[in-house]
């Protein structure tokens, strides 16, 4: 028998042809999105957390070549994407092959979509108006409500799990 000194963490990295359905089912489960309101500025943020150095260290090699983009490795135990650009991109991949987190994915497509508009616009003056910001508030609390959701729905799945 091997003692512990021996035995040595292999990565196995999944066909590419598998890296985005597996990538995007991890997410599903561990991942999280936001949009929070700043100083009247949105900033999106996408996360996967994971007590796991070696899962997230793998996730990262996973996530980055889909993505082709280079965000910071992770911070702790997470990997946060929050540029506006990098997560427009983790959005176009994802948003279509999530299933958990779908409905949260199209609506921080929305909120990249409408920042876009607003960039494209601007011409030397504040990039958003209040209205504006109400609007990004707006999508930021249907985030929200689509996460508790999914809470919800965890929780009751538990429910009959222990009842059966």
């Amino acid at each position: 028998m091997p003692e512990k000194s021996d035995l040595r963490l292999i990565d196995v990295l999944p066909p590419s042809e598998f890296s985005k359905g597996y990538a995007a089912g991890f997410f599903d489960g561990e991942g999280s999105i936001g949009l929070y309101i700043r100083k009247n500025r949105p900033k999106p943020v996408i996360s996967i957390t994971n007590c796991s150095w070696h899962v997230l260290n793998y996730l990262h090699a996973l996530v980055l070549p889909l993505l082709e983009v280079d965000f910071p490795a992770q911070k702790g135990m997470q990997i946060r994407i929050s540029a506006w650009e990098d997560v427009k991109n983790f959005v176009e991949v994802f948003k279509d092959i999530c299933i958990v987190k779908r409905e949260q994915l199209e609506l921080m497509h929305n909120a990249v979509k409408m920042h876009d508009n607003l960039v494209k616009k601007r011409k030397d003056k504040k990039v958003y108006s209040q209205d504006d910001v109400e609007i990004f508030k707006q999508i930021a609390n249907e985030i929200k409500k689509a996460k508790k959701t999914i809470i919800y729905h965890t929780r009751l799945m538990e429910k009959y799990r222990k009842e059966a």
